[in-house]
């Protein structure tokens, strides 16, 4: 007999038992599922596009003439596309010096210069921010490790305009 009168199968195992695995391999199975997966449209998300701009501090004359508008901008670890430069400036490089009497000023910094690179993108609006790709979540001063076809850059994120609107 499979099952005994104290409800167990072959006298070892409770039904119980057997259900409460069941229900947890069913939930890890879902769970496996959904990962990886681009969010999906629904309520409060949808296709976007927006404009968002990057500083970069400190960075050399010939890095700033290596981006150029145009160029389409990854991510260094994912290799996702970022957006397409549609903008560049730069400013020079400033500095906190301490001076001789202890205090602090502000200087330049010779020979640097900080890039300001606005970027147009697509992707996902959801109800809890902007996604790049459908993956990348963007989020204002957030540090953002970037490529192009020239060099790899890291900068913050100032700004994020939705255009969609």
């Amino acid at each position: 007999m499979v099952l005994d009168k104290k409800g167990k199968l072959f006298g070892k195992v409770s039904i119980v038992d057997v259900a409460v695995i069941l229900v947890a391999v069913l939930a890890v199975i879902a769970m496996a599922s959904k990962i990886g997966q681009p969010i999906k449209s629904g309520s409060g998300q949808g296709t976007a596009t927006a404009q968002y701009t990057v500083e970069v501090q400190k960075i050399r004359d010939a890095s700033f003439n290596a981006v150029n508008k145009g160029d389409y901008v990854y991510d260094q670890q994912t290799g996702t596309c970022l957006g397409t430069v549609t903008e560049k400036t730069k400013q020079p490089a400033k500095d906190e010096v301490k001076k001789t009497d202890g205090t602090y000023v502000e200087a330049e910094v010779p020979g640097r210069y900080d890039m300001t690179l606005t970027i147009g993108a697509k992707g996902r609006k959801t109800d809890t921010g902007f996604y790049l790709e459908g993956k990348k979540e963007l989020l204002k001063n957030a540090d953002i490790d970037s490529t192009n076809e020239n060099i790899a850059f890291s900068g913050t994120v100032l700004s994020i305009n939705d255009l969609s609107l």
